[in-house]
């Protein structure tokens, strides 16, 4: 939807402002931001929603000025273009289309909780890598899914949503399957492209043997669980893209996508990251 020469600034942008904010913000939300102890309970998930929501009202402000005044106003976009709105009213966010979107996402993401139910009773089987990623919620737990579940629905709508199948969205490929990588391909370059620099920056010190890049470049503070943890971050988000692009792809609209992935993300969270 933008030119070249606007998508590339704009993702630059983003790939920039997403990793030099992770190791600030995710320390920042995990051991100073004042919230409510006995309702926050994940001991690395607070840091992740801060960088993440910080993220999404970045992006979000920058979208609605493109939208209102800028660019976008010029160029006559609505919010169907965005995968927002639908095509009868494309100006008008479609209640209707919103409700079931959502719907659908828990319907099938519950389809995959029960057979991770299943699974786990039956074969005693984990599904992890490094920690559970897909495990049965006890009560604790569950209610910890639906705190942090609206951060990263936010998240996944304006930033891996409108932001980038609407603002920044490719063109078609010659076939649907060079259409889906490459737009994939995108997606895990805009996304995941500044937490991947600060991969390099933690982990290149690390092994020529000179310890974390992070801590040395600006003190133990902001090292941690939360350096350790890009490795589980990068593959983890990089399917949850996958998903969400053919998912878009497939419906027109970026409800459905998001709030699967949001689900998922925020199950990976609750269910089997350490709680306090």
């Amino acid at each position: 939807m933008l030119p070249p020469k606007s998508r590339f600034k704009t993702s630059l942008i983003a790939i920039l402002i997403s990793g030099f904010t992770f190791p600030f913000l995710g320390q920042l939300g995990h051991g100073l931001l004042p919230v409510p102890e006995n309702i926050f309970r994940m001991t690395i998930g607070t840091g992740f929603i801060t960088w993440l929501s910080f993220l999404m009202v970045v992006s979000l402000f920058m979208l609605i000025f493109w939208y209102k005044k800028g660019e976008g106003k010029r160029m006559g976009i609505t919010l169907y273009d965005l995968g927002l709105g639908s095509r009868d009213r494309p100006r008008k966010f479609d209640g209707p289309v919103i409700f079931k979107s959502a719907l659908a996402a828990f319907i099938l993401t519950g389809f995959v909780y029960i057979m991770t139910l299943l699974a786990s009773g039956v074969f005693q089987l984990d599904f992890r890598f490094i920690w559970p990623f897909f495990k049965p919620f006890t009560a604790p737990r569950f209610f910890q899914f639906l705190v942090y579940l609206p951060f990263y629905a936010a998240f996944f709508t304006v930033n891996a949503g409108a932001r980038l199948y609407g603002q920044l969205a490719q063109s078609e490929k010659r076939n649907p399957a060079s259409t889906q990588l490459s737009w994939w391909a995108y997606s895990v370059l805009v996304m995941l492209g500044g937490v991947f620099i600060i991969v390099l920056i933690e982990y290149i010190p690390f092994f020529l043997g000179m310890g974390p890049g992070v801590d040395l470049l600006f003190s133990s503070l902001f090292g941690g669980p939360f350096m350790s943890v890009m490795i589980l971050l990068i593959p983890q988000f990089a399917f949850f893209f996958f998903l969400s692009t053919w998912l878009f792809r497939h419906s027109g609209r970026v409800w459905t996508g998001s709030f699967i992935v949001a689900i998922l993300a925020s199950w990976v969270l609750a269910g089997g990251s350490a709680m306090f």
